[in-house]
């Protein structure tokens, strides 16, 4: 069994391509290096020459994070690895930190549909504590999209099916990007949001993780009316990235019949779970947003992010 920390001051698939082992995409030298991370560090265990366990953090005014600006971090581990061997490799981690000045670890942990990663029970074990609990919802790809569907949800579907909005996976490009990206952009100032990426991060990462994002549509002859940026975030998990609706066409909600393209997809792909993300904010229930992935026929899991302070 071998220990090994990585850093460098800008990720280059070289330096961090022991990482390529590990399918997450948020793991990817190229989704990492998109970024920007002050001072990206990766730890890893080796057994038998094989990479059995890895993390990687960003190191920013005394704190390490795994992994903020991406949905979620945490340790990713083969299902070989023994817990004596994972307690240790914790251990190596706190030494290794403490030394460059770090004093305080948080652990951005995926929803437990994710399998790769430490329960919350381990790191509670460990001495962490809870800094919020998201409530985190997904379909799993199973049967018809419309059987688990709430009445209400099934009678709009039927009307777009025999309506004129029209549904598509469209080739990713240039123009396609930036049409999505400004039509999200606009409808979240709508709600008072932001879009958490610029159009050159967008593209970027579109364009250096071939495959790994998906551009879906809904549109009314030629004006779009909602759009999802779904990611691969790996062969069993595909993450309903960015959405949005176009508030004027919200009543048909076409974001239903989207949703359906995309849950076919998955069934097509054989990817086991559409990972809707988190319906809270800061641990408060966005009730709105909730309601409507359980119409759907959503569960819901929590999403942890845990600390450690020394």
């Amino acid at each position: 069994m071998e220990f090994k920390i990585i850093t460098s001051d800008i990720i280059t698939p070289d330096d961090f391509d022991l990482l390529k082992a590990v399918a997450l995409l948020f793991y990817q030298p190229e989704y990492l290096n998109a970024q920007n991370y002050e001072n990206p560090v990766a730890f890893t265990v080796f057994e038998q020459s094989k990479l059995s366990a890895a993390i990687t953090l960003n190191c920013n005014d005394g704190i390490a994070t795994s992994l903020n600006r991406s949905p979620f971090g945490s340790i990713w581990m083969n299902n070989k690895l023994s817990k004596e061997t994972l307690h240790q490799f914790l251990d190596f981690i706190k030494t290794e930190l403490a030394k460059m000045g770090i004093q305080k670890i948080q652990i951005i942990c995926p929803s437990p549909i994710y399998a790769h990663a430490p329960t919350a029970e381990f790191w509670i074990k460990e001495g962490f504590r809870a800094f919020t609990h998201e409530t985190n919802q997904h379909l799993i790809v199973k049967g018809a999209f419309d059987a688990g569907l709430h009445q209400m949800e099934r009678r709009k579907l039927k009307k777009l099916r025999s309506g004129k909005i029209y549904f598509a996976r469209e080739l990713i490009s240039n123009d396609l990007l930036s049409e999505c990206h400004d039509f999200i952009d606009e409808c979240r100032q709508e709600q008072g949001l932001k879009i958490n990426i610029s159009i050159d991060k967008l593209k970027e990462l579109c364009f250096s993780m071939d495959g790994r994002y998906e551009v879906f549509t809904a549109r009314a002859a030629e004006t779009l009316v909602a759009a999802v940026i779904a990611c691969r975030v790996d062969q069993n998990h595909l993450y309903y990235y960015l959405p949005a609706t176009d508030n004027r066409y919200r009543r048909d909600s076409p974001m239903v019949g989207l949703l359906e393209l995309i849950y076919e997809t998955c069934r097509d792909e054989n990817i086991q779970y559409l990972d809707l993300g988190i319906s809270s904010i800061d641990g408060q229930l966005q009730q709105g947003l909730y309601d409507f992935k359980q119409r759907l026929g959503a569960v819901q899991t929590t999403k942890s992010t845990f600390y450690l302070e020394w």
